[in-house]
């Protein structure tokens, strides 16, 4: 990947030509998660302790939401919701085109991994230095908790992988090399 040119200006040059900027917005910090992109609304967590809604075609910050903490985890959309984590141990559903909190749950690690939304449920791991290795499976409309799952030892194998969902299976892997299929409706 070339990021940059030879005049030193920012744009990034594809096959000999300048690509065509359509637009940057400032946000408060660095940005680790990636976008979501749903109805013309980019979706994306900051460091800065924010969860940002931007206008797909003007860059505009439409709204956002603020955590008590750095979001790395990237959003999942669904059901008229963003579903997101953050180092403060959350994980948050947000109205998508509002961004008022609809509910919130707490684990007992930060949540940088991505959540998944399947049939009515959102499967989310807690991860990071409280680590507890545990799945969740929660009630998208309500966040009431419908499981939870114990991936190995608390604190020894966490959840390394953002989990996966087809057909009723959820995937996700741990930090000491564990692949794991899981019963959504448990």
């Amino acid at each position: 990947m070339y990021l940059g040119n030879p005049h030193r200006n920012g744009n990034v040059l594809l096959h000999g030509t300048e690509a065509r900027l359509l637009w940057k917005a400032k946000l408060g910090d660095a940005v680790f998660s990636s976008a979501a992109v749903v109805n013309d609304v980019v979706f994306v967590g900051s460091r800065d302790h924010h969860f940002y809604a931007i206008d797909a075609r003007t860059g505009s910050i439409l709204w956002r939401f603020k955590t008590g903490n750095l979001i790395f985890s990237s959003a999942a959309i669904a059901l008229g919701n963003v579903y997101v984590g953050s180092d403060d141990g959350h994980i948050y559903a947000l109205d998508a085109t509002s961004g008022a909190k609809r509910w919130a749950f707490k684990t007992e690690g930060e949540v940088r991994l991505s959540p998944a939304v399947w049939r009515g449920l959102v499967f989310f791991a807690d991860s990071g230095f409280r680590a507890s290795g545990l799945l969740y499976a929660l009630d998208a409309k309500t966040g009431e908790e419908k499981w939870r799952f114990q991936a190995g030892v608390a604190r020894a194998d966490w959840v390394a992988t953002s989990p996966t969902v087809y057909e009723r299976a959820v995937y996700f892997a741990t930090s000491t090399g564990y692949l794991y299929s899981v019963d959504a409706n448990n």
